[in-house]
């Protein structure tokens, strides 16, 4: 653990960096001095990344992948605010299940300035219609054309991203 960081951290909140770790451990997160620490560096970090990548390429899009909606603050990860900020323009929402979660994707949409900076990152890798012990396998091209058809017909506007592993 950095040295800097635990003496910031104590400065900031009068705690120790190292306990708050364990005990964030422990409960999942449920520290909220550190969830906040975490957010705000991570925050820090993208802000810190975009600046100097725009400085170079002003007119370059950037993109984050990420389980917004489903993994929170509590791992620094922000997007939505990011997004909103402007330090991101897209976010790829890791939705590699079989059937989409559609309402998810309309409550993380209303949330964001711009509900078309959300995009699904979709993939043809089996994941939980697994039967236990059962090896991951490629899902078929029917699936794919009818998720594509099932995203644009619900935003016609976002745009899908799609990730292909072969067995």
């Amino acid at each position: 653990m950095n040295e800097d960081c635990k003496r910031e951290y104590g400065k900031l909140y009068g705690r120790n960096l190292e306990v708050d770790t364990a005990i964030f451990n422990l409960t999942f997160g449920k520290v909220p001095s550190l969830v906040e620490y975490q957010e705000k560096a991570v925050t820090a970090m993208i802000a810190a990344i975009t600046d100097e990548v725009r400085r170079r390429k002003p007119n370059i899009l950037i993109s984050v992948d990420a389980l917004v909606g489903q993994v929170s603050v509590e791992q620094g990860q922000n997007s939505i605010e990011w997004a909103n900020k402007g330090m991101i323009d897209v976010i790829l929402r890791m939705d590699y299940m079989k059937h989409l979660n559609i309402n998810l994707a309309d409550d993380l949409r209303g949330r964001l300035d711009n509900p078309d900076s959300l995009n699904l990152l979709i993939s043809n890798m089996s994941t939980e219609e697994l039967p236990p012990g059962q090896k991951h396998f490629a899902r078929d091209g029917k699936w794919l054309a009818e998720t594509i058809s099932t995203i644009h017909s619900h935003w016609p506007r976002t745009g899908v991203r799609f990730t292909f592993k072969s067995i």
